[in-house]
C-alpha cells in the first residue's frame, strides 16, 4: 500500500513537526544534561541522513552554522530518486533542516550526508538500499525522521526494507529512528498501533521526553496533539534479546496474541525545545522524535570516535548489548513518570527500567561509553 505522503504525524510523515511555547534548549545544555563527552566531536564519522520530503539551501545551511558555530560542517548531498529542491514544501524543509542541524551541532566532527528519496515504497527501498552500501562516503550512523503506522506498509516493503536493516546491521552501521510523534496511536476502533522502519529489531527505535519542574525529564506528551510514540508491532515478532514485558491491563491491539517487537529502545528530549533555521528565518519551540533520533545520531558518532581512539570497535548493531548488559543499562536514566495517549489515559505508561513510552530511557553519555569499552576490552 503505498500512502499520500505528507511531513507531519499522518503517515508515513516526518514525525518532528509540533509546535508549542516552551523553553528553548540550547545544544549546550543538551551535552550537558546527557553528558557526552565533550573532547568528542564525531571526528571521523560519516552520519547519512535520509530524507523523504524537502530541500535545504546552502544559504541557509552556511548561515545558520556561521551563527551558531563559525564553522560549517561537511555536508553532501546525494540524490538518489529525488533531489535537494528546497521552497517547495515549508514542513517538509524544516523537517530536513531540523534533522541536519541537531546532528551538526551535536556531532560537529563528522561529515553529514543527505539521501533524497520519493516518499513511496519503492523511494524508500532505493534510498535506502543507496545509502547503506554507498562506497564513497561509507557512511557508520543512519539518521530516519520519516515513518508511518505499520498497517500503512505493504507486507512486502516491510520485509525489504527490514532485509536491508538487517544488512546495515551486520556492516555495523547504526540506524537511529524515530518512533512516531502520535503516542499509543489509536485507529478509529481504539486499536494501538507502532511506527514503521522504527518497529524494524534492527533499527534503534528514539522516543521522546521533555522537561518539567525541577529539571525532571517526563515523558513527551502534548495534550490533545502528540506524544512519544510507542507500543507493540503487530507486524515484526519480539527478538530473541527482548524480554517480553506483560501488563495487567495491556492497551487493545488488532492481535494481542502476536509476541511482537517491543519498542522504543532509547529516547531524549522531544519536547519543543529546538530553534530551526529555514527558509531565511528561525523557526521556534520544534520538536518531536525526529529531533531524538538526530541527537542519537550525532551521540553515537562522538561514541564511535571515543571507542575508536581506544583501538574499539564502533556501537554499530548493539540492541542485544542494550538489552542484556546491566552495565549499558544503568548509563541511562529511567523515566518514570507520564504516559503516551495524548487523548486521554488509555496508552502505555511510564514505568522504572525499560517501558513502553521511553524505553531504557535518556542516556548518561559518559557512562555509557565506558560500559560499551568495557566490554570490548581484551
Amino acid at each position: 500500500m503505498t500512502p499520500e505522503i505528507g511531513a507531519t504525524t499522518t503517515p508515513p510523515g516526518g514525525e518532528a513537526l509540533c509546535v508549542a511555547a516552551r523553553t528553548l534548549s540550547s545544544f549546550e545544555q543538551i551535552v550537558d544534561r546527557y553528558h557526552f563527552p565533550q573532547h568528542l566531536f564525531g571526528r571521523g564519522e560519516c552520519i547519512g541522513i535520509l530524507a523523504f520530503g524537502g530541500g535545504i539551501s546552502r544559504d541557509d545551511l552556511t548561515r545558520y552554522f556561521h551563527q551558531q558555530t563559525e564553522a560549517v560542517p561537511d555536508v553532501r548531498f546525494v540524490d538518489v530518486t529525488a533531489a535537494n529542491r528546497p521552497n517547495l514544501n515549508s514542513q517538509h524543509d524544516l523537517e530536513l533542516a531540523l534533522d541536519l542541524q541537531v546532528v551538526g551541532r551535536l556531532a560537529p566532527g563528522a561529515r553529514i550526508v543527505i539521501y533524497f528519496g520519493t516518499n513511496d515504497e519503492p523511494g524508500w527501498v532505493d534510498t535506502l538500499s543507496r545509502a547503506i552500501h554507498d562506497q564513497e562516503n561509507r557512511p557508520g550512523i543512519l539518521s530516519i525522521s520519516w515513518g508511518a503506522t505499520e498497517d500503512w506498509w505493504g507486507t512486502t516493503t516491510i520485509h525489504v526494507l527490514n532485509q536491508l536493516f538487517e544488512d546495515a546491521a551486520l556492516l555495523g552501521i547504526t540506524i537511529c529512528a524515530a518512533s512516531g510523534d502520535d503516542g499509543c496511536a489509536r485507529d478509529s476502533n481504539g486499536r494501538c498501533r507502532v511506527t514503521f522502519p522504527a518497529s524494524s529489531p534492527f533499527v534503534l527505535a528514539c522516543g521522546g521526553t521533555s522537561l518539567v519542574a525541577g529539571n525532571r525529564e517526563v515523558v513527551w506528551n502534548v495534550r490533545n496533539k502528540s506524544a512519544s510514540g510507542g507500543g507493540i508491532s503487530d507486524r515484526l515478532p519480539r527478538p530473541i534479546w527482548q524480554a517480553r514485558r506483560k501488563l495487567a491491563s495491556e492497551p487493545l491491539r488488532y492481535d494481542p496474541h502476536f509476541d511482537g517487537r517491543q519498542l522504543p529502545d532509547v529516547s531524549g528530549l522531544a519536547g519543543n525545545s529546538y530553534s530551526v533555521y529555514v527558509g531565511g528565518s528561525y523557526r521556534n519551540f520544534v520538536g518531536g522524535t525526529s529531533a531524538v533520533a538526530a541527537l542519537w545520531s550525532g551521540f553515537i558518532a562522538r561514541l564511535n570516535e571515543g571507542l575508536k581512539d581506544r583501538g574499539l570497535q564502533p556501537v554499530g548493531y548493539f540492541h542485544p548489548r542494550l538489552y542484556l548488559d546491566r552495565s549499558i543499562q544503568q548509563s541511562f536514566q529511567n523515566i518514570t513518570v507520564g504516559h503516551n495517549d495524548s487523548f486521554g489515559t488509555n496508552g502505555y505508561h511510564a514505568a522504572g527500567g525499560w517501558n513502553f513510552c521511553t524505553g531504557w530511557g535518556s542516556p548518561d553519555g559518559a557512562r555509557l561509553l565506558e560500559a560499551l569499552a568495557a566490554r570490548d576490552q581484551p
